[in-house]
């Protein structure tokens, strides 16, 4: 979208009355109450993707640790937002404790219908590059997302205050990191195959948690008008 045309157009999807209130009710019963904001939380892994009829080992380049997010949640809820990490199938539960953070993909009240109506009414995303991720971008709402690769597949178009940021590339060899003309020359700027990385020499270094929480506290402050550019 380098015409930037897609922010301009309302979302096209709409939501039944009984879809609506099936939403608040839920949000309710967990103990928002009028004029609190929720973030979505969306760390893939590949334990979606396991099963013994297909290898789909080659995404595991996309995952991250759902322990590096906590930093980031225990922020956010510090400063009066729910974080709902989101998630139909997670690896292991969210370690993060306290009470507005709700680790939503193990609870009893998720579904599938209610996963999209969360996804187009968050007041923000802090996300990976992974398919409940798109369902934000497709109503519109502002995501962080990191942990993301390859770099030359960066999307932030749906919404001008959004920020992209992918993991590190470096040689194994020696642990420098590639310029980006060596990620054009090698081919990495477009690798979606782990064993592509593998073979061309390059070991992928994740955000840590400090890249992640300031990474997200930048598109809070964009939000509420605090963020002043360096």
């Amino acid at each position: 979208d380098v015409l930037g045309l897609l922010p301009q157009i309302k979302p096209q999807l709409k939501f039944t009355d009984s879809e609506i209130r099936q939403g608040w009710e839920f949000l309710n019963k967990i103990g928002l109450k009028k004029g609190d904001k929720f973030v979505c939380l969306i760390a893939r892994d590949s334990a979606y993707l396991e099963t013994p009829r297909f290898d789909y080992s080659y995404h595991n380049y996309r995952d991250s640790d759902i322990d590096t997010y906590a930093e980031a949640a225990l922020i956010l809820a510090g400063k009066g937002y729910w974080v709902f990490r989101m998630g139909k199938k997670v690896r292991k539960p969210f370690k993060a404790v306290h009470p507005r953070i709700v680790d939503y993909a193990i609870s009893e009240h998720r579904s599938d219908s209610l996963d999209i109506w969360m996804s187009a009414n968050c007041y923000f995303s802090l996300s990976t590059n992974t398919g409940i991720g798109d369902a934000v971008a497709v109503f519109r709402r502002p995501l962080a997302i990191v942990n993301a690769l390859p770099l030359g597949y960066i999307n932030t178009s749906v919404n001008p205050n959004s920020i992209w940021l992918p993991k590190r590339n470096v040689w194994a060899a020696n642990n420098q990191p590639l310029t980006l003309k060596e990620q054009i020359k090698s081919g990495v700027i477009g690798f979606l195959k782990t064993n592509d990385y593998q073979n061309a020499g390059v070991k992928i270094i994740d955000n840590n948690p400090q890249e992640i929480t300031d990474t997200v506290l930048e598109l809070e402050k964009k939000l509420t008008d605090k963020w002043e550019p360096h």
